[in-house]
């Protein structure tokens, strides 16, 4: 019974050696301010963005919807193949029962790329 789970805590050693590892090449390369320098932060600044840049004026885009309908939608298309990946694998064992699953789930996911057609999501 032990020996089941020896690859799990490998994995999972080796993730949070990895984690732990990019934790500290971070502290080590990360920008430090110069000895005696002072910020130069006025109250009038715009608050730095998640990249630790201050942009003058105002930096805030907008967005269009349809680009971020298409990048959610690529995002369930991933998802989709992920989640044929133990179908395909298992395809032989599965047989005709295998086939019905994988249609049953394929028809909403073709029904919705028809509709993003339709929508003119596609379209740029």
């Amino acid at each position: 019974m032990r020996g089941e789970f020896v690859g799990v805590l490998l994995m999972l050693a080796a993730a949070l050696g990895a984690a732990g590892l990019w934790h500290v090449v971070a502290r080590v390369l990360a920008p430090r301010p110069r000895e005696g320098a002072s910020p130069q932060v006025s109250a009038s600044d715009p608050a730095p963005d998640d990249a630790g840049v201050r942009r003058p004026g105002d930096s805030v885009e907008n967005v269009p919807a349809k680009s971020l309908s298409v990048s959610m939608f690529v995002v369930l298309l991933q998802l989709t193949f992920l989640l044929l990946v133990p179908w395909a694998v298992t395809a032989r064992e599965l047989a005709q029962p295998g086939v019905i699953g994988v249609a049953l789930f394929l028809v909403p996911v073709a029904i919705g790329c028809v509709h993003a057609q339709r929508k003119g999501s596609f379209r740029w």
